[in-house]
Formats: structure tokens, sequence, C-alpha cells
């Protein structure tokens, strides 16, 4: 999976840790980006790929 900031900048790659049942796929991401900086709060777009599909949802953090 990678994870976009809302102006496209590349913020963190991460691979699913566990494959579930029936092709189920977890994804956890710390809110930090690949330098280990937590992301500020925002709006982030996750794309997954997974042979010839493309998934793309958006992803909302809220740091207190």
């Amino acid at each position: 999976a990678r994870i976009f900031n809302l102006s496209g900048r590349l913020k963190r790659t991460i691979k699913p840790e566990i494959a579930g049942q029936s092709g189920h796929q977890v994804l956890n991401w710390d809110g930090k980006d690949s330098k280990g900086n937590v992301v500020p709060s925002g709006l982030y777009i996750v794309t997954l790929e997974k042979r010839d599909t493309i998934l793309r949802t958006t992803v909302g953090v809220l740091n207190r």
C-alpha cells in the first residue's frame, strides 16, 4: 500500500501484515511517514494494488 497526502506526495509504503481468509489483507498504519515522523492531521489517500486491480480510499488522521 502507498500512502499519499492530498498534494500527491508519497508519505509511506507499507506491506500488508496478515493474509486473511478469502484474500482479505490487514494493513496497519501508525500515522508516521517513511522517516518515522508523525504526519500532520488531514486526509490521506491510500492506494492498494493487487494483480490488475487498484483500490484507492481516503483516510483521515487527527492528532491531538
